[in-house]
């Protein structure tokens, strides 16, 4: 299982901003992703085309997951 993270310099991420995401579905397979959160410079949580969500980079809940 996988919980997936990317980061980007935007404060306004879009569908475009996903791509990765798309690919990495691809080849791992979408029932084995928990979690897929776009880190960026947005100031509040936001939901994106397929499930992911967009958190600010000093997201509290960011900060407290385990490494």
């Amino acid at each position: 299982m996988y919980d997936i993270m990317e980061a980007k310099w935007s404060e306004h991420p879009s569908a475009d901003d996903t791509r990765a995401f798309r690919e990495f579905e691809a080849i791992a397979g979408e029932k084995r992703i928990l979690t897929k959160l776009l880190i960026c410079r947005t100031r509040n949580r936001f939901p994106l085309p397929g499930g992911i969500t967009a958190v600010p980079i000093d997201d509290e809940q960011l900060a407290s997951r385990p490494v």
